[in-house]
């Protein structure tokens, strides 16, 4: 159970569901952010699923999540649009480039 708002709740769901019809889950992606992403959303997914069906799925790794996709999926998700949080992860991204 967590504490969000049943608006939180809602916007939540819908950010999970357009980031996994964009980037998908269960692949390597190319950048860290949204490898992090990726993880966190399907352990959250995984979670949910009954015992049966958890037998069939690789178990999540969380082992290494970068810390930017953490506080990402942590206070975006359930607060801005998908749109917002793809703008963000750019943001990010371009920092890291810009840092090289």
């Amino acid at each position: 159970m967590n504490n969000f708002t049943e608006k939180q709740n809602k916007l939540y769901n819908e950010n999970c569901q357009k980031f996994i019809e964009k980037y998908g889950i269960l692949k390597k992606q190319d950048n860290s952010i949204i490898e992090g992403l990726s993880n966190l959303i399907y352990c959250q997914t995984y979670s949910t699923l009954p015992e049966s069906m958890k037998q069939k799925m690789p178990c999540p790794n969380l082992d290494y999540v970068d810390l930017i996709a953490q506080g990402i999926y942590q206070t975006a998700f359930p607060n801005i649009t998908f749109e917002k949080i793809e703008e963000q992860i750019n943001l990010e991204l371009n920092k890291r480039k810009n840092l090289k």
